[in-house]
């Protein structure tokens, strides 16, 4: 196991995610030792193996595809990012009560991992980065604002964001009437906001979100 300049990690646990088609079914791990490394002399011969490596204060590292031969593979670890920050509306300078961020890995549609979404109050915020893939990027979002993304973020580039927030100008909100097909105003028909990150769902004759109601209005 090495970081990235190259220097041994000793300390890491380092254990069998997949092996071949059977995937958390199969249990081993070994520790690194101080030159970093760990050695598997009963790991199975001619089958692709998936291992990670964990080390509090670093990121996991996830392998896929090593096999048992003669060869010395190396795992690379990156050392984990502690991002706090403080968050006020752009327009009055004054922070925002109530604000949620999270970590972004890598990039595309499915990059923001909301599942680690951490709440802040007061304008503050803190966000943890445990993925090693790059780029790394911060989202925070708050209600009534333009959510904020930041430009990618490594361990080099500091633990500290100063986030300034807009408000939602709400003359370009979505607007629309719905109607029946006799042309007549659907007075109380569901519409949702349909996003990659926040799923609708058609329910009988009625609309379910497992986002929350607040992306469903009633017309």
């Amino acid at each position: 196991l090495k970081d990235e300049r190259g220097d041994p990690v000793q300390g890491a646990m380092v254990g069998l995610e997949q092996w071949g088609e059977l995937r958390h079914k199969l249990s081993w791990s070994a520790r690194s030792d101080s030159n970093g490394g760990i050695e598997w002399d009963s790991a199975p011969p001619r089958v692709n193996l998936e291992l990670y490596a964990a080390k509090d204060g670093w990121c996991i590292a996830r392998v896929a595809g090593l096999k048992a031969d003669t060869e010395e593979h190396v795992i690379r670890m990156r050392r984990a990012l502690v991002v706090t920050g403080r968050v006020t509306d752009a327009q009055t300078g004054q922070p925002i009560p109530e604000v949620k961020a999270f970590p972004g890995y890598g990039g595309g549609e499915y990059m923001w991992e909301r599942l680690d979404t951490r709440k802040g109050v007061n304008g503050s915020f803190t966000v943890h980065f445990t993925e090693n893939s790059l780029p790394w990027r911060v989202r925070v979002e708050a209600e009534g604002y333009l959510p904020f993304v930041s430009e990618p973020l490594t361990p080099e580039t500091g633990g500290w964001l100063d986030v300034a927030l807009q408000p939602r100008d709400l003359r370009k909100a979505v607007r629309g009437v719905v109607l029946r097909p006799d042309g007549r105003p659907a007075a109380g028909a569901e519409v949702a906001l349909l996003t990659l990150e926040h799923n609708v769902e058609l329910v009988g004759t009625g609309l379910r979100s497992t986002s929350g109601l607040r992306w469903i209005e009633n017309a």
